[in-house]
């Protein structure tokens, strides 16, 4: 161990502040772990006497050599600081020497948000090679919110060293002005890490342009790009609501369901009379018109609203099972009674209307339409022979609750003496929306598979590595997990010989159907499908042919 004579290191310390040696001065603090405590204070209490200038550079340059120093004397970095405001000129001078205390020197002009030092911090950007004290002058012009330097700043996000990369991103964020989020959203597409850290960005600064990146994504983006856009807006929630409405007069269909998606999980009512105005306007694309059904039965009850009615007639089944979903949620009498007289007719229309009510579990509407005799009638086949038994037993209880037991028992004295059918296989569904687990389960029951439903993938994951399934039917675009990463996850266990996966979407992006086949995906089926459609799908892809 060194031995360093206390006293005379002390005395010669002060004889250099008195001398203005810094040199030597410098020399002696490189031993200053090594002197007794009384000669350290002694120090460090001669040094916060003297002028500015040698304090701060003695005292940081002691800070930098010995970095216990700081936590020993807790106060040393508020004396730097203190000085520091008051003769800010030196800090300034010192960013401009390429020295080992430049790095302190940087972040002291961030902790005093330091404006004057921005031409210093950009030369520095400029000239200098260490990613340690790139990334620091650059955390540092973001804390200041050096407008000036963004476009400077810009030019890291394309740089090789990932630190770097994110500590423009940052700064870019704190700077947050319009046209920094311009360049942050052209720096994109490098890696899905840089992309996600930009979105995240965008996500907490959310002023105008950044909500309009994060839109835009929604539209252009690959499906992990455009899901953690999803996620990212529904974090910043009601602010969102605004542009999302806006979204629903623009005619591209993805764009309208990934919006009606998201105001249905922010559940902001204001969303509520958008949605209607665009059924209003009755959509040609049947998975926008029950994206719109689907959002209205997650929003804020409103009600006597008669565009619901209408969607109980539409052609496509999906949409009238989203659309009884919907009408439960906002039920009221003057709807009922409309609907009521829609059931009268006893016609073919009125058939599936009852079929919608029954297979969305829509109970409201359900105990308000089963005193009619024609609704009353098709219930009890339906329930007795057509639906899964979670569905059957479902109705079962709710007729015993509500002093139906009569009707109850008839329909599971019919479900008895029905033909059971030989049922062919398991086949696994996943989907973000209940709604549509719901479709699933009618139309496989129906095809005579039993159905496994999933609403995460991670639990589908879980289950694919106990069972095999005949096949697998995946969404694409779901939260966390999507159906390109669960089919690549699947096909670690499971061969495409093993099991078919096929994909079932909205989308009909190449990029996505390429990365979905690229991932192991056996073959792409578009939304909405019916009984024909999965079944000739099924058909295909469980034989092979």
């Amino acid at each position: 161990m060194i031995k360093v004579d206390s006293k005379a290191a002390t005395q010669e310390i002060l004889n250099n502040i008195q001398n203005r040696d810094l040199i030597k001065a410098k020399i002696v603090l490189t031993y200053f772990d090594h002197l007794d405590l009384e000669s350290q204070r002694r120090i460090l209490y001669e040094l916060n006497r003297c002028d500015d200038e040698l304090a701060i550079t003695l005292l940081v340059s002691l800070s930098v050599s010995h970095p216990k120093t700081t936590e020993l004397y807790p106060t040393l970095a508020e004396i730097i600081l203190s000085k520091a405001f008051n003769n800010q000129a030196i800090i300034v001078q010192h960013l401009k020497q390429h020295c080992a205390e430049q790095i302190y020197y940087v972040q002291l002009a961030g902790i005093m948000r330091l404006h004057r030092a921005v031409p210093a911090l950009m030369n520095i950007l400029q000239n200098s090679k260490d990613s340690q004290l790139l990334q620091a002058v650059l955390k540092t012009l973001g804390a200041i919110g050096a407008q000036e330097a963004a476009s400077a700043m810009a030019q890291f996000l394309g740089a090789d060293d990932q630190n770097l990369v994110e500590a423009a991103i940052e700064a870019l964020g704190e700077i947050a002005t319009p046209a920094a989020m311009d360049s942050l959203a052209s720096g994109m597409g490098q890696n899905d890490t840089t992309d996600q850290c930009i979105m995240d960005v965008f996500g907490m600064v959310q002023n105008e342009a950044a909500l309009h990146h994060l839109n835009t994504i929604l539209l252009t983006g690959t499906a992990t790009l455009r899901n953690y856009s999803k996620n990212v807006l529904l974090s910043i929630g009601a602010k969102t609501v605004p542009i999302l409405t806006d979204n629903l007069a623009i005619q591209d269909v993805d764009l309208q369901i990934h919006s009606l998606n998201l105001l249905q999980e922010i559940g902001d009512g204001a969303a509520n009379q958008p949605i209607r105005n665009l059924i209003n306007t009755q959509p040609k694309d049947a998975n926008v018109r029950f994206a719109a059904y689907e959002a209205l039965a997650g929003l804020p009850r409103r009600q006597g609203d008669y565009v619901l009615a209408d969607g109980l007639n539409d052609p496509i089944e999906d949409v009238r099972l989203a659309a009884a979903q919907a009408i439960d949620h906002n039920l009221d009498e003057i709807l009922l009674t409309g609907i009521q007289n829609m059931v009268r007719r006893g016609d073919a229309e009125a058939a599936r209307i009852v079929k919608a009510v029954i297979d969305a579990k829509a109970k409201n509407l359900f105990l308000g339409l089963i005193r009619e005799k024609f609704f009353q009638n098709i219930t009890v086949d339906y329930l007795a022979s057509k639906t899964h038994p979670a569905i059957t037993n479902f109705f079962v209880l709710l007729l015993h609750d509500h002093d139906m037991s009569d009707l109850a028992d008839q329909i599971l004295r019919q479900t008895h003496s029905a033909q059971k059918r030989q049922l062919r296989g398991k086949i696994c569904a996943v989907d973000d929306s209940q709604m549509i687990l719901n479709i699933y389960r009618k139309v496989l029951t129906e095809l005579g598979y039993v159905p496994v439903l999933f609403q995460y993938p991670a639990k589908a994951l879980s289950w694919l590595q106990r069972e095999k399934p005949l096949a697998l039917c995946t969404d694409l675009n779901m939260p966390e997990i999507n159906g390109i990463e669960l089919s690549r996850r699947t096909r670690d266990q499971y061969s495409k010989d093993e099991l078919p996966i096929i994909m079932v979407t909205t989308q009909d992006d190449p990029q996505d159907h390429k990365s979905a086949f690229d991932a192991g995906v056996t073959f792409v089926m578009s939304k909405p499908f019916d009984v024909e459609k999965l079944q000739s799908t099924l058909n295909q892809a469980i034989s092979g042919n």
